[in-house]
């Protein structure tokens, strides 16, 4: 084994002691995979990538508000958070494409976040 080829499988492997997931490249697709044996002459392995984002689209974002019980919009602009899922169907195209600022979040009885506040965002396939 080459020290290259050594610092790359170290780096592979440090990462998923650190908590990084790792694929597994099975003959014509990336898979992850939950506990790596690390083959590494059998097998290639990668750092699992992070997900690309994109904003959703205005249906997007009106299916998940409709659809989400217990759901609660905050609009940085407002002082408070909103519980008004349905004013998203008066949003325009270009009202939604910046909805950066706008943030969702799925409420407990206590009124607190359950997983924090998330973006209007969708994951990209690659």
């Amino acid at each position: 084994m080459t020290r290259e080829k050594a610092r790359e499988y170290a780096e592979i492997m440090m990462a998923y002691a650190n908590g990084a997931d790792v694929d597994i490249y099975n003959g014509g697709e990336w898979v992850s995979i939950i506990d790596p044996d690390f083959l590494f002459e059998q097998n290639e392995y990668r750092i699992k990538p992070e997900p690309k984002k994109r904003l959703m689209t205005r249906e997007e974002a009106i299916y998940l508000s409709t659809t989400t019980l217990g759901m609660v919009i905050l609009f940085l602009n407002d002082k408070f958070p909103k519980m008004r899922p349905a004013q998203f169907v008066e949003w325009n195209s270009s009202q939604v494409a910046n909805m950066d600022y706008a943030r969702w979040a799925i409420i407990n009885k206590s009124g607190e976040p359950v997983d924090g506040w998330n973006t209007f965002e969708v994951e990209v396939e690659e």
